[in-house]
């Protein structure tokens, strides 16, 4: 089997080198990040922490009226509909 796959990898490529070379630059956000985060005080990061609890609530807020919407009409629906 191994010199199938080293057959196969001088043909087609190492698909681990290709994978990480299409997360580097994913890798490379997240180090600029966290350099970022490390320099904030703790009441600084409790703001952060409020601002991405909004952030999510506001991006999620359609789903959670609909999903209200959905139950409601459960407990309204007639037994077909249920």
């Amino acid at each position: 089997m191994s010199i199938i796959n080293s057959v196969l990898k001088i043909f087609v490529g190492d698909k681990n080198k290709k994978d990480l070379s299409l997360l580097q630059p994913i890798v490379a956000k997240v180090n600029a990040f966290e350099k970022e985060i490390t320099n904030l005080t703790n009441d600084q990061l409790r703001e952060k922490t409020a601002y991405f609890k909004q952030k999510i609530a506001d991006g999620t807020s359609e789903f959670t009226s609909k999903i209200i919407q959905l139950k409601e009409e459960v407990i309204d629906a007639n037994i077909d509909r249920k």
